[in-house]
């Protein structure tokens, strides 16, 4: 109920604040009335050339580096709290990954060997897996977040979306040093400390060239505690990275920008599991009980008796080269290298039994981009663009599970009671060629067309061996298979300007996620690709300086989806293509500058995300027949037409003031405050009620001061102010019984206050 009620409060907030600016206003004494400066134009780069957010015909949250500040959130997983029709999930299996979903759709699986469904994009290169955008935000410039098929423009399937990161670029004839420190507590399992540390310096190295450096540190204490004294095991995370960049305009034409970042984390941080629930009869309850555990939803300990870690490197170096002819066409290229590589190990069964304590990975990604594209100027009656993308990505993993399964000494011969020993190599090649034109039929009308051929062809190699084991999960496997696509995708849209500040747009979009294969120990069965047809009507509106309102209404459908089942025989998620699924809804976003001093912003999100088609999927422990259960080959399954999809909350929304009012000549007060809410999701296709998270919100706020011309800053904040617990995940215990659950939590599903400062030289 709180939740919808932030909602309707963002709803409210459209037709008041219209209202509020379209009745004539009496004359005022502009000597005692207070001025308004007008809100800020943000330029995006959503269709790949700057322009007003105002005039995209897509829905876009465009969230500045100053949004971001005021909110202290430095974490790609907190965008939802800004963008409400984003969501993430977060998984013990893929501790690195940050895995999106916007309206309802996103990657419904964590397999290392499939793309996301809503693509990351960093200063212009796509990312092939969700932990390659493993990032602080620091930096910034700003924070796009594109809703619907995006593929067509961003190199890479994005089929249901894109998440545009903009890091500031070096600045020519400028020098400034600018640092960030913050310091909080946290309410997490260790009620301890959490650090950060930014520094960025940009130097001019002659008048038409500069070099940009940016540094930070991370330390984020344990989320949930380990009970047993585990030497070695690290449950929290830190994490050090630095980017420099590096800007020369030979000529004015030529701009040449090269870029490179590298970042290093340890520690399982928001991968670590706490128990849930337990049924009666569990195998786990007395383990649990004796560890002084209690289950459930707010339970932040374990009991885990082996090593767990987690340590990865992610970084890349980028070129980026445009040359602008005098008619203002410009070509450019962006050739980029990026890798990925990851360690970790985990006590599977989580508890101090011996029952299967090791499950080792070494995942291994790395890709190669380079586009080609031709852009015209900007403001003909004719715009255009067109390119030549090429991905050529590599990932391989290996991992090892061994469990004793609690049977003590396994027979001669024998390694131990049940394991595998798996590699998988997975090489994709993906070429495209794409176009897009906007063409002015009169002044106010505008239609854009634009169209993108894909081909993506995957060679995959892996063994799995379980001889060795007494009990060897899966099936020994030597696999080399190919699994290929094509596609067409396109984009056409018409906008028409009502009034100079007001315009209307209808976009048809159709995007395309490519093939991929289920890991070596799953059985290695391909799955094809994934395709969506999107449907989007919009306003976006000024109404005078004060007030934006932009609404919009879309239908969406995906056929083919790739989502995931867990096989408890296997310990393992296996990915298939599902069938149908529709997603529909309303989005608003309103902005209001009350005064020069005084800014507040709301979004909100209606989303109805189902499948309408999902006959054979598997069913939930305990599921019985009259719940829809039913038999075939041995194998439980049900039909899950209907359900909502997992994390997919139906209401979504956020509330957000700035005051920052002149408190004397030279100090400025700093005040912030924002809620945000979502009504109950399931994290399971099935609508496990053991998977579900009911409903919550959460509030952000800081109050500080600061310098009048922005050379220093000081607050003190709180994120999640009232200690809402809410989890980032749920499942099943693969080693309990069927009402054995599990949780993960995220950096912010517990309360941090802490200090802040910010210095600009």
């Amino acid at each position: 109920m709180k939740t919808r009620l932030i909602f309707l409060a963002t709803t409210l907030l459209v037709p008041a604040t219209s209202a509020m600016a379209a009745v004539p206003q009496p004359p005022t004494d502009q000597a005692s009335a207070p001025p308004i400066e007008g809100l800020e134009d943000i330029v995006v780069t959503a269709q790949r050339r700057a322009e007003s957010v105002q005039k995209v015909p897509l829905a876009i949250v465009a969230v500045s580096s100053e949004a971001l500040q005021n909110r202290h959130f430095t974490d790609p997983a907190q965008l939802q709290f800004v963008a409400p029709n984003l969501q993430v999930t977060s998984f013990a299996l893929a501790p690195g990954a940050t895995n999106f979903s916007v309206r309802g759709i996103g990657t419904a699986n964590f397999s290392h060997l499939i793309e996301p469904s809503v693509a990351t994009v960093i200063d212009g290169v796509v990312l092939g897996r969700p932990e390659m955008g493993v990032m602080q935000f620091s930096d910034l410039e700003r924070v796009e977040v594109l809703s619907g098929p995006q593929g067509m423009l961003f190199g890479k399937n994005a089929s249901a979306g894109l998440i545009n990161i903009v890091t500031t670029k070096p600045k020519l004839n400028v020098t400034e040093i600018i640092a960030h420190a913050e310091v909080g507590v946290s309410d997490a399992a260790t009620k301890c400390c959490t650090m950060l540390y930014q520094a960025t310096a940009n130097v001019p190295l002659s008048s038409n060239s500069a070099l940009r450096i940016n540094g930070y540190y991370s330390d984020y204490k344990q989320l949930v505690k380990n009970v047993n004294p585990n030497v070695g095991s690290n449950y929290g995370h830190q994490e050090y990275g630095f980017r420099p960049k590096f800007r020369w305009e030979p000529t004015d034409n030529l701009t040449i920008n090269l870029a490179g970042d590298f970042a290093h984390g340890v520690g399982i941080g928001a991968g670590v599991t706490s128990a849930r629930s337990t049924g009666p009869g569990s195998p786990l309850a007395p383990q649990i009980a004796a560890a002084g555990i209690v289950p459930s939803p707010t339970n932040t300990s374990e009991a885990s008796n082996a090593f767990s870690y987690l340590t990865f490197d992610v970084g890349g170096v980028q070129g980026d080269v445009t040359y602008t002819f005098d008619n203002d066409i410009s070509i450019s290229n962006i050739l980029a290298y990026r890798t990925y590589k990851e360690r970790h190990s985990y006590d599977a069964d989580h508890y101090q039994f011996s029952y299967f304590d090791v499950a080792y990975a070494r995942p291994n990604f790395k890709q190669v981009t380079d586009e080609l594209r031709l852009t015209s100027g900007s403001g003909g009656r004719l715009e255009y663009q067109a390119g030549l993308f090429i991905f050529l990505g590599q990932f391989n993993r290996s991992d090892y599970c061994d469990a004793n399964l609690a049977m003590g000494t396994p027979p001669p011969g024998k390694i131990n009671w049940g394991g595998f020993s798996s590699y998988d190599n997975l090489r994709t090649r993906s070429y495209a060629a794409y176009a897009q034109a906007t063409y002015k039929l009169t002044d106010k009308a505008r239609v854009t067309v634009g169209g993108r051929y894909t081909m993506d062809r995957l060679t995959y190699l892996a063994e799995n061996l379980v001889t060795p084991w007494v009990y060897g999960f899966g099936t020994n496997l030597n696999i080399d298979a190919k699994n290929n696509a094509n596609n067409f995708s396109w984009r056409v849209s018409g906008q028409y300007d009502f009034a100079p500040a007001v315009m209307g747009y209808v976009t048809v979009s159709t995007g395309y996620k490519g093939p991929g294969f289920n890991p070596a120990f799953s059985g290695s069965s391909a799955f094809g690709p994934e395709k969506s047809r999107a449907y989007e009507v919009g306003i976006k509106s000024r109404i005078g300086r004060s007030v934006q309102l932009n609404v919009s209404a879309y239908w969406e459908d995906v056929d083919h989806f790739q989502v995931q089942a867990f096989l408890p025989q296997l310990i393992a998620y296996v990915t298939t293509n599902a069938g149908q699924l529709r997603s529909r809804g309303v989005e608003t976003e309103v902005k209001w500058s009350a005064s020069r001093d005084l800014n507040f912003s709301a979004n909100g999100s209606f989303n109805d995300a189902k499948f309408t088609s999902f006959p054979n999927a598997q069913c939930y422990p305990g599921q019985t027949a009259a719940q829809g259960c039913i038999t075939v080959n041995g194998s439980p399954i049900t039909n899950a037409a209907g359900n909502r999809l997992p994390n997919a909350p139906k209401w979504s929304g956020n509330l957000a003031m700035d005051y920052e009012p002149q408190v004397s000549e030279k100090l400025k007060l700093l005040v912030h405050a924002d809620i945000y809410g979502r009504t109950k999701v399931n994290f399971a296709a099935n609508a496990n009620p053991f998977a579900a998270q009911k409903g919550y919100a959460i509030s952000n706020g800081s109050v500080g001061i600061g310098s009048s011309n922005g050379a220093w800053r000081a607050s003190i904040f709180c994120r999640n102010c009232f200690n809402t617990r809410y989890v980032t995940f749920v499942e099943n215990h693969f080693a309990g019984n069927q009402f054995d659950y599990n949780q993960t939590f995220g950096l912010t599903s517990f309360r941090t206050v802490g200090l802040s400062l910010d210095v600009r030289m």
